[in-house]
């Protein structure tokens, strides 16, 4: 039953989760032998789920924090990062002791991708979703974002504009229904004014969304904004005027 759950999605996400039982970890690897796609992280999951993710750790070599390598420089971290042999596995990326990019950097990977059987496993070998719970650096999003990427998943729906616009898709009757939410704010939040007096629309912005076939209508509601949209070689590219607070893309 896990495993048939799990097939349905093109990337399974198990982010510092201690402790597995056998039964999730016996999902998890039949997952990615049939060619899922999987990231996990925590400083558990080279000893916990060596196999896995192909690398071993290093006894007694676990460091508090660092740098991380994000485009043309670093981002700051928080939290303990396990050092880790490869056993099969390839660096992503390295951890860092000081703010030099490609300078500085501790000998052993702090991120890693290992092929298992048809799939691939990216491996974060500390507490990142942690650390970008309490600091919400726009780095450590943009890391995460790096290494779903090396995943190279199909299949994917993808929002192609500012970071604050959340997508969910659902299915009703047939149709196709991507939720999108604005998350943005206008003016500044404190823990003594946190009431959201303005959101300010997002202009305007594409998302794509795999499909195997031609839809025969797409439209926005209830809020009917400008939308264009195309299809070709099995993927909806949908080009959308702009969000206010809620609206939904609907597929035919």
């Amino acid at each position: 039953m896990l495993l048939e759950r799990m097939e349905q999605y093109p990337v399974v996400v198990v982010p510092e989760q201690e402790g597995l039982p056998d039964t999730v970890v016996d999902g998890l690897r039949a997952y990615v032998r049939q060619g899922g796609r999987l990231m996990v992280s925590g400083t558990h999951v080279s000893q916990e789920l060596s196999e896995l993710v192909g690398v071993s750790p290093i006894e007694g070599n676990v460091h508090a924090g660092g740098y991380l390598p994000v485009e043309d420089g670093v981002v700051n971290v928080t939290g303990q990062f396990q050092a880790v042999a490869l056993e099969g596995a390839d660096e992503l990326a390295a951890l860092h002791y000081q703010q030099e990019p490609n300078l500085n950097r501790h000998d052993f990977p702090v991120a890693t991708i290992h092929t298992y059987g048809d799939g691939r496993v990216v491996a974060i070998h500390g507490n990142i979703f942690r650390a970008y719970y309490v600091s919400h650096y726009a780095g450590v999003r943009r890391f995460l974002g790096d290494m779903m990427n090396a995943l190279d998943a199909t299949g994917l729906a993808r929002v192609h504009g500012p970071w604050w616009i959340e997508m969910a898709a659902r299915q009703r009757d047939g149709k196709k229904l991507i939720q999108l939410v604005n998350r943005s704010v206008g003016g500044t939040q404190s823990p003594q004014r946190h009431m959201v007096e303005h959101v300010p629309d997002t202009g305007s912005f594409t998302i794509t969304v795999p499909m195997s076939e031609r839809p025969t209508r797409c439209y926005m509601a209830p809020d009917e904004v400008g939308l264009e949209w195309t299809w070709h070689d099995g993927q909806l590219t949908a080009t959308i005027g702009g969000l206010s607070i809620h609206n939904v893309l609907v597929i035919e």
